[in-house]
């Protein structure tokens, strides 16, 4: 259960008609409700028949627990556009248990960023999957976690918190290509762990909070100043050929949030809120959050609530709204400020994007700080909504956030597999296929990139064979290259003056 219900608006005074209007304790009932739901009967005995199998699972080490390594000090090696500051999340290495998945887990942890191994015996050989990777060493301020990955769903611990992906299936028999290993098994598995990362790593199309016909990651609904004894009453309602249009004419719905809001009783707003996501949204591979909604001139607050409390710190933006014009608000992650009670928090916390609980949309005469909002006016209102979402700038270059290192033209296609799934991923990819086998020579050894189909570079260089090492430092500094984003590269020896590590644009 969550706190009672209280709205992040504050009271004041100001423009106050003489008298109080009947308070609603029927409204006030349902509000706490919806935010509150009692548990079903169901949930109930759902929670305590699989409590017992997952403890069980816990034990046998089945259920994707993530397990810390402790690694030896080691000395810091950056890597080109890619620090801890830049890149704060997890990296995902799939197939780690490879050679040179081992190696690129090693060259993450030297440039100090968290890693999470993705391996696929660990619940069956636990102690010797940690000897592996305990003896890598780790630059400070690295961090190193196993994660065991089953031929099911991935399991949400796995994933929370990632911000890049690396899929290595380099060597033949990687846990990448662990049986069933076809081109298919391999793309389902694959896109299987690109849709549990989900909202982390950013996906340029966005992350839906709410669809002009009421889809999102929550249900919402009426927050209004009821909690605190006032009368104003809202809704948020799918409506028919109230959307924008698509250009060929045909109508579309949105949502609109409409209603009636009133200054007796000491109120003055009314909003709708999405319920918590469960679990809380990691929104930090996007840039901020967008609003195509058609305007009524009033001025409304864009709320984005961190923890999942009634009373918690509430970010806020402003914005006002052109009347009847059809317009995008964009407001940047940076653009929120912390408030409490429609008064500013000058030494509040900043915005916390890996915890996204619950977004609110308010309509209120009061702005901050004991200001009033210029724009406001008592009565009914109605504000036609077609989407809010998490939005990507695409304009800003974007730096791959998922990499394959596979071997071009794999043992049964699995290289295709592959590609197909991160290219159906919908994020931020890049695919370096090498040629001729991989070697344990020391890095350094020069390399010859280039696009696929080019013609160029790698193929000029021939199939001689490459250092598994120059292969995961490859891998990893395509993290930090925006000119490697969608782009298939063939990577191969060379015997020109041309080396890696290199700044090369592709």
């Amino acid at each position: 259960m969550h706190d009672t219900a209280k709205s992040t608006e504050g009271s004041g005074s100001g423009n106050q008609p003489k008298g109080r209007q009947s308070w609603s304790v029927g409204r006030f009932a349902s509000t706490v409700m919806f935010f509150n739901p009692l548990p079903s009967l169901g949930s109930v005995l759902q929670t305590v028949f699989d409590t017992p199998s997952r403890v069980v699972s816990s034990v046998l080490g089945k259920t994707g627990d993530l397990v810390d390594i402790a690694c030896p000090a080691g000395t810091l090696s950056p890597i080109a556009g890619l620090s801890p500051t830049e890149l704060r999340g997890a990296v995902l290495v799939s197939g780690a248990e490879s050679p040179t998945g081992t190696a690129v887990v090693g060259r993450l942890l030297l440039a100090g960023l968290h890693v999470r191994a993705l391996v696929h015996d660990l619940r069956h050989d636990a102690a010797a999957s940690a000897r592996r990777f305990s003896m890598l060493p780790a630059s400070p301020g690295a961090k190193l976690q196993l994660a065991h990955i089953p031929q099911g769903p991935v399991p949400p611990a796995v994933t929370a918190g990632a911000h890049a992906v690396l899929l290595i299936d380099a060597d033949v028999g990687s846990s990448v290509s662990e049986p069933p290993c076809t081109p298919v098994a391999v793309a389902a598995r694959t896109l299987a762990l690109l849709e549990a990362v989900g909202a982390s790593v950013g996906r340029p199309a966005g992350l839906t909070l709410l669809s002009g016909n009421g889809g999102g990651a929550a249900a919402w609904g009426a927050l209004d100043d009821v909690v605190m004894g006032g009368v104003s009453a809202s809704e948020i309602v799918p409506v028919l050929e109230a959307g924008e249009g698509e250009s060929d004419g045909t109508s579309t719905s949105a949502m609109v949030f409409r209603g009636t809001v009133s200054t007796s009783n000491s109120g003055g707003f009314a909003s709708v809120r999405c319920r918590n996501f469960d679990p809380a949204l990691d929104i930090s591979g996007y840039d901020g959050i967008e609003m195509r909604l058609k305007g009524d001139g009033q001025r409304y607050k864009l709320s984005l609530l961190t923890a999942p409390g009634w009373l918690s710190t509430a970010y806020c933006h402003s914005f006002s709204t052109v009347p009847g014009e059809w317009q995008t608000v964009r407001v940047p992650l940076g653009g929120f400020v912390p408030v409490s009670r429609a008064k500013t928090l000058k030494d509040g916390a900043p915005l916390d994007t890996t915890s996204l609980f619950s977004v609110q949309l308010t309509l209120s005469k009061f702005e901050y700080d004991g200001a009033l909002n210029p724009e406001f006016r008592a009565g009914e209102f109605s504000l036609p909504i077609a989407r809010i979402s998490a939005y990507v700038d695409t304009a800003r270059p974007r730096a791959p956030r998922v990499v394959v290192l596979s071997a071009r033209d794999a043992v049964g296609g699995l290289d295709a597999g592959l590609d197909s799934a991160v290219r159906a991923s919908g994020v931020s990819w890049a695919v370096a296929h090498h040629r001729g086998p991989l070697t344990d020579a020391p890095a350094g050894g020069p390399l010859a990139l280039a696009k696929a189909g080019s013609g160029a570079g790698a193929d000029d260089g021939g199939a001689g064979g490459i250092s598994r090492a120059d292969a995961a430092d490859l891998a990893c500094a395509l993290l930090g290259q925006p000119s490697a984003a969608g782009c298939t590269l063939e990577v191969g020896a060379s015997y020109s003056s041309i080396g890696f590590p290199a700044k090369a644009t592709f």
